[in-house]
């Protein structure tokens, strides 16, 4: 009696479950997709849960930057966590901003023939970091008092002080908005307070695995916003268009509710259509949705959309209390029905 087996017997065994793994996988694929967008879910959940704590835990504004994969891109698959930076008030104690002449100026930076002054400068010879630390879009307000202002530009100028060209900071303001049309005296130096835009926190990004994405042209604001699509153009008379480069932010406040949101694209005119990406942000007015689909079903060319594949989850947080569901796209067709599901909380085990 002989043992063991033939090299022939063993290569067909080898044959046979090459076969039927070979077989079984395009079976199983489907599952692992799935299994790739349950995991992703997870994972977001947990980090938007993460943000949410460390604003509490700060008393001060924390969030998800949501970075797309590439300038005009929907897809992205990067989030860290931002947060809200301290006050800036100068570089020493008691720094004082010196507001300068107004000029008046168009929107392209010609003389206004109206007169109307459309921005302001302060300088503050003392604190040469002032230029490091705050950007576009930061909010200031004078002698800790009155409204705020956000800063338009950001940059240095060589001024004789005290008998010695030196390079001093100089940062441009203007109201938040036309129906706040006032302005500081000039001539006059008063303290300062620069409320800062968020920044992205020290650590390690969250980076989404196996294809998987947030399609940000089906993600928004409210029951069928879609204020992140880089489609919205900033700026409709250019050719080609500008599109929304801008990160995606979802700041929370102290007390873990949504305080602001930055990167959205607003509607400022609809004749011609006209969207605009404010750098203050804008506050939030519904539930924040983000769509997790595949990398291959996003941009112009994809045969099916994220929107259409009912195996895609949304996630939602709640303008109010921040809290955070998941929820498969069960309504591949409509984003209003759809979300609504999603609001309402079902859940595909991400939470």
């Amino acid at each position: 009696m002989r043992s063991g087996v033939t090299l022939v017997e063993l290569l067909v065994v080898v044959t046979i479950a090459v076969l039927l793994v070979a077989s079984a996988v395009p079976l199983m694929k489907p599952a692992l997709k799935d299994g790739q967008l349950r995991e992703a879910a997870r994972q977001i959940n947990a980090h938007v849960a993460v943000a949410k704590s460390r604003a509490m835990q700060r008393g001060r504004g924390a969030g998800v930057m949501i970075q797309r994969s590439e300038p005009g891109s929907n897809a992205a698959f990067e989030l860290f966590i931002a947060e809200t930076p301290p006050p800036y008030a100068g570089d020493v104690i008691g720094a004082i901003s010196s507001l300068r002449d107004y000029w008046p100026k168009d929107s392209m930076g010609n003389p206004n023939p109206d007169g109307n002054f459309e921005s302001a400068v302060f300088t503050d010879l003392n604190s040469a970091t002032l230029p490091l630390l705050v950007q576009v879009g930061d909010l200031i307000q004078f002698n800790y008092q009155g409204p705020w202002y956000e800063i338009t530009s950001v940059g240095t100028s060589v001024e004789t002080v005290a008998g010695s060209p030196t390079t001093v900071p100089l940062v441009e303001f203007q109201p938040k908005s036309a129906s706040a049309n006032t302005w500081p005296k000039a001539k006059v130096t008063v303290p300062y307070k620069i409320m800062r835009h968020p920044r992205k926190a020290s650590g390690s990004a969250l980076q989404l695995a196996g294809g998987v994405v947030i399609d940000l042209e089906y993600s928004g604001i409210g029951s069928t916003g879609q204020q992140f699509n880089a489609g919205l153009t900033n700026i409709t008379t250019t050719t080609p268009p500008v599109l929304n480069d801008d990160p995606i932010l979802i700041m929370f406040d102290g007390n873990g509710t949504l305080s602001r949101i930055y990167g959205s694209a607003v509607l400022t005119s609809t004749s011609p259509v006209t969207y605009a990406v404010p750098g203050a942000g804008t506050a939030p007015t519904g539930t924040v949705h983000l769509l997790l689909g595949r990398f291959e079903q996003t941009g112009t060319a994809a045969e099916t959309k994220n929107i259409q594949d009912p195996k895609n989850v949304w996630i939602s947080i709640g303008d109010r209390t921040g809290a955070v569901t998941s929820a498969p796209n069960l309504v591949a067709t409509s984003i209003g029905d759809s979300r609504e599901l999603a609001r309402s909380g079902q859940s595909v085990g991400g939470n």
